[in-house]
């Protein structure tokens, strides 16, 4: 399937609209939205919203997870309230279950089972993970015909109706110069259960990039969920901003002279010590879970 800057490339063409033309249609920074359109950064969901509304392309088209021509809707919106529909009966949950489950009420789901409105990509994606079903065939599948018996049976559903999903944004791997975030950094969202974390704290993503902290157990393209923090303890791994906009992953080390080291855990990777002169070094985070992919290559 197309990426999401190759239809937003088609889109713009086929419309004849520039990126300084769309960036005035949706609010959107003119650099943001050609990061976009270059494929190096993947717009987060509530983006590609205002672009898709802007546009009047359905926002799924414009991710690319749907083949249907930009201006086609019927056959998503069909597609959608039967899987979860059936995806609810199936596993004998109330509609009311099922809110509780995506943290919506009774009547959001029974608008989406009746195709007076569809979920948002936020909502699809918790709806395909409750599930554990990919959105493609969410989207595109009739699931009461093309699931099996053998492939209903591993539908598993989150029956703890009392464990809440989280979602913790993820950031570009840069920051701005005064060691924070900003909203249009987020590239994408995680879901976890709630019981991983600590409710009074606040929490966000990076994908690890290269393999620096590799006997650290952090392989590259991990998703690493870091805990805000602005002071860390000396061997304490977290995530810090060097300069004006690079953040990265390192061990935090204080010697007997004070002196500041961003270790990496790797032997093919130099310390990187940090003037106490620099204004711009600030600690981000400190690591609180790495999520891996250990599957067979």
């Amino acid at each position: 399937m197309s990426s999401f800057s190759d239809r937003l490339n088609l889109i713009l063409k086929q419309e004849k609209i520039k990126a300084s033309e769309l960036s005035e249609m949706t609010g959107l920074s003119q650099s943001l939205i050609s990061q976009y359109l270059s494929g190096k950064f993947e717009a987060k969901n509530d983006k590609i919203s205002i672009i898709s509304k802007a546009l009047h392309v359905n926002e799924l088209w414009l991710m690319g997870l749907i083949n249907e021509s930009a201006s086609t809707n019927n056959k998503l919106e069909s597609n959608i309230s039967k899987n979860i529909r059936y995806l609810r009966k199936s596993k004998k949950l109330s509609q009311l279950q099922l809110g509780d489950l995506v943290e919506r009420t009774e009547s959001t789901i029974q608008m989406w089972e009746s195709d007076l409105r569809s979920p948002t990509m936020d909502m699809v994606q918790q709806i395909s993970i409750i599930f554990d079903i990919d959105i493609n065939s969410l989207v595109n599948n009739d699931l009461s015909i093309c699931l099996n018996e053998s492939t209903k049976n591993t539908i598993n559903v989150h029956n703890n109706f009392n464990n809440d999903l989280i979602q913790l944004p993820v950031y570009a791997p840069l920051c701005c110069g005064e060691g924070m975030f900003v909203d249009e950094e987020i590239i994408d969202y995680v879901v976890v259960p709630s019981d991983w974390i600590n409710k009074r704290k606040e929490y966000f993503c990076q994908f690890a990039s290269g393999d620096s902290m590799i006997n650290a157990g952090i392989k590259d393209a991990d998703i690493l969920i870091f805990e805000k923090a602005s002071v860390v303890d000396s061997g304490t791994i977290g995530c810090f901003c060097v300069d004006e906009n690079i953040a990265t992953c390192k061990k935090f080390m204080v010697n007997e002279e004070s002196d500041i080291y961003l270790m990496p855990a790797n032997e093919n990777h130099m310390p990187i010590k940090i003037d106490h002169m620099n204004e711009h070094f600030r600690t981000v985070g400190k690591l609180a879970f790495v999520v891996s992919d250990r599957r067979a290559k």
